[in-house]
């Protein structure tokens, strides 16, 4: 089998770089939704910007950007729709969708791209595409942006305990079932089990797809203990145009930006907060817990929950704070947030779970906390308070990672090397 790390691809993506390719990008919400979305939007300018074209194709979505191609896209499914209809809709559409299939065939023969590059399509529009790339003869690149290849849940954390978890490694599955995984009760908890079950059998993804970029060595390594070939996973950070991001190190607040969840640490930040009532603190995002955490806060004269924010305000948030924490309790994979707060200046105080301890270079361009304690987290937050020195010389070095190992020009390189791999062994 081919190595996807071979010099080969190196001659070969140079020639690929002489025309311009069409590049399908496939992603089931085509709106600002989430970390994986904001890599695609991403990718898309940066591609665009080289002189490629680019085509997208997801799901139906009243929220889904402009483009001339949404008649192709496969109806939209809400699986947090309760009523009885929506259910049975839904799961039926979970596994594999004709319609998709269908859909994308048209789609391929109206665009004639090159190669695709597939995001998040599970669920709403499931690998049922894979077959036809596969048939029309379009290489398929995927970028895995979580551990749903081998975790139902795609966390490998159990909502209902709060624990890292990896029962399922090795396909039991049943797991998920056993310990409620689901988003949405036991039944969506039998549904995403019979998923990866599906997949599994079927290897739909093994069989279809080229190659696996992960934003972190963690999610390759994960992946390769859950059975995925590791000669077919190459480690592609994502990326920040740290042109785009104003740096300083100035900063007059705490914050925490992510999802509203229990698993990312919010309650810990709020815990800092109380042993902290000198310090501002500031806490962007949504997500289940988002009451909690209002009422939680409102006891806390020194904390500002702001909800959600569309990018420009998020960046007016990160620009103005003096550091990023990010103390999550699972194994977060790659924040983008982190990169931002880099493009930024800003140091980032973050747990060491996941892809976390790669981002964060502990005491150069933030701090890495040796346990979940509160306490060591409040510690590290004051640490940085009391010394502008420590907290500049730290932003400094955050900007330089910005700058060279997360720079656009480096993944736009890896992007281009990964297409050549997937183009050469079609």
């Amino acid at each position: 089998m081919n190595d996807p790390s071979a010099d080969s691809d190196v001659g070969y993506s140079n020639l690929v770089s002489e025309r311009p390719l069409t590049i399908l990008l496939i992603n089931k919400f085509l709106f600002p939704f989430g970390g994986v979305e904001s890599v695609l939007f991403a990718e898309k300018a940066l591609l665009e910007s080289h002189g490629h074209r680019v085509v997208l194709f997801g799901m139906h979505h009243p929220r889904n950007i402009e483009t001339p191609w949404a008649r192709y896209f496969v109806s939209q499914v809400d699986y947090a729709d309760r009523s009885l209809c929506a259910r049975l809709r839904a799961a039926a559409r979970a596994l594999f969708s004709l319609e998709a299939q269908r859909k994308i065939r048209q789609f391929i023969r109206d665009t004639q791209p090159d190669i695709a590059h597939v995001h998040h399509i599970y669920h709403q529009i499931t690998p049922s595409i894979l077959y036809a790339l596969r048939a029309a003869r379009v290489p398929i690149v995927q970028t895995v942006h979580d551990y749903k290849p081998v975790c139902p849940n795609a966390k490998c954390y159990v909502p209902t305990t709060d624990e890292v978890c990896f029962r399922c490694r090795g396909g039991r599955f049943y797991h998920a079932i056993v310990h409620n995984c689901g988003s949405y009760g036991r039944a969506s908890s039998i549904l995403i089990a019979l998923e990866a079950y599906f997949n599994r059998l079927t290897r739909a993804y093994e069989k279809h797809i080229s190659l696996f970029l992960t934003p972190s060595r963690f999610l390759r390594d994960t992946l390769v203990a859950g059975g995925m070939p590791a000669e077919r996973i190459r480690v592609v950070p994502n990326f920040v145009d740290p042109d785009a991001w104003r740096a300083s190190d100035e900063g007059r607040y705490v914050l925490f930006a992510g999802r509203l969840e229990r698993y990312k640490g919010v309650f810990n930040v709020l815990d800092a907060a109380h042993r902290l009532p000198h310090i501002p603190f500031r806490i962007v995002g949504a997500g289940t817990q988002e009451a909690e955490v209002r009422r939680r806060a409102a006891d806390l004269p020194n904390v500002t929950v702001t909800g959600h924010l569309d990018h420009a305000e998020l960046r007016a948030e990160l620009e103005a704070a003096y550091c990023l924490v990010a103390p999550s309790l699972w194994n977060d994979i790659a924040p983008q947030a982190v990169l931002e707060a880099f493009a930024c200046g800003k140091p980032v105080i973050a747990s060491r779970h996941g892809g976390l301890r790669e981002m964060v270079e502990d005491g150069r361009n933030g701090i890495l906390l040796a346990s979940d304690d509160p306490a060591e987290l409040a510690a590290a937050i004051a640490a940085l308070w009391e010394q502008p020195a420590l907290r500049a010389a730290m932003g400094r070095a955050a900007r330089e990672a910005a700058c060279s190992r997360y720079a656009p020009a480096q993944h736009y390189q890896a992007l281009r090397a990964a297409y050549a791999h997937a183009l050469r062994t079609a």
